[in-house]
């Protein structure tokens, strides 16, 4: 029986795109840095803001410390100008809590920002956010997975993983749980589907999706 329901953040309950870009070309700017277009940062993100940033330096890491700093400046200020939720997401979110099962955020996203955006965008319908900063290891890595099961009193057979990307896949993989990788988010399906079979494409079909498989 499904108890919790664990979504990443970024590119799967809300597009944060514009505000990554914007900061990492303020960052890329400042230190001379060539700038990048938007599908450059939605390519780049993955694995926390130090790889979005590595990445975005061509990984030149001699001012990676800099522009880490910088962007993190910027972005504790900006990093919900532009950021919206996916439409429908805030109907899944209260009919799951309304089903009574926990809710968690799972993202490796920097925990100033992941616990801003959550509360801003839904309050009140998270039991927990987990994130970068909290001082566990980042996904893929099972780490985030096992507080989660042992911080709500869970099982590996009573979650359902929700994420939008490959380090999504690798997570629920090397975490033996049960996932769904969504294709509206920051990867395209065809890239997608190569690595993972249970694919959905839209927010009404995921709640769609739970509808059924929660019954």
């Amino acid at each position: 029986m499904v108890k919790g329901i664990i979504f990443d953040l970024d590119g799967t309950i809300l597009n944060t795109l514009r505000d990554l870009h914007e900061a990492v070309n303020h960052s890329l700017k400042k230190y001379g840095y060539k700038l990048k277009e938007l599908e450059d940062t939605k390519n780049n993100i993955g694995n926390g803001i130090r790889n979005l940033i590595i990445r975005s330096a061509d990984n030149k890491l001699d001012d990676i410390d800099l522009l880490y700093t910088e962007f993190n400046q910027y972005y504790k200020i900006h990093y919900n100008d532009y950021t919206k939720e996916y439409d429908g997401i805030t109907d899944l979110l209260i009919y799951l809590k309304n089903k009574g099962l926990k809710i968690v955020c799972c993202t490796n996203k920097i925990n100033y920002a992941a616990n801003g955006l959550i509360d801003a965008h839904f309050p009140n319908l998270f039991d927990l956010v987990v994130s970068d900063g909290m001082g566990i290891n980042k996904k893929p890595d099972t780490a985030m997975i096992d507080y989660i099961l042992i911080k709500l009193d869970l099982n590996k057979d009573e979650i359902i993983y929700i994420g939008d990307s490959d380090v999504d896949i690798k997570t629920i993989n090397n975490s033996n749980i049960e996932g769904i990788i969504v294709s509206y988010g920051f990867r395209d399906k065809s890239i997608l589907s190569n690595l993972y079979n249970n694919i959905i494409d839209s927010p009404k079909e995921l709640k769609e999706y739970l509808i059924e498989r929660l019954k």
